[in-house]
């Protein structure tokens, strides 16, 4: 179930930001319980009781794109 649960989560995610997420956690045997996204900031995973940094910093625009996914483009109805 939680990996049904990741896969859904990363799927909201822009591609560079899953790919760097998926590998990032694939480096340990706990499941993500926390994704962080910040502009111009490094993009941490919660990993039990561990912040991993992925080593990608997130852009403005990703977020923007993320909170549209999320959405559904339609940010007006949330």
């Amino acid at each position: 179930m939680k990996d049904y649960i990741e896969e859904t989560a990363l799927s909201f995610l822009p591609m560079k930001i899953k790919d760097s997420v998926t590998k990032c956690s694939g480096l340990y045997k706990t499941s993500i319980s926390e994704i962080r996204l910040r502009a111009g900031c490094p993009v941490f995973i919660t990993l039990g009781n561990k912040n991993v940094n992925c080593g990608i910093t997130a852009t403005s625009t990703d977020i923007d794109n993320t909170v549209r996914i999320l959405c559904g483009n339609s940010l007006y109805s949330h």
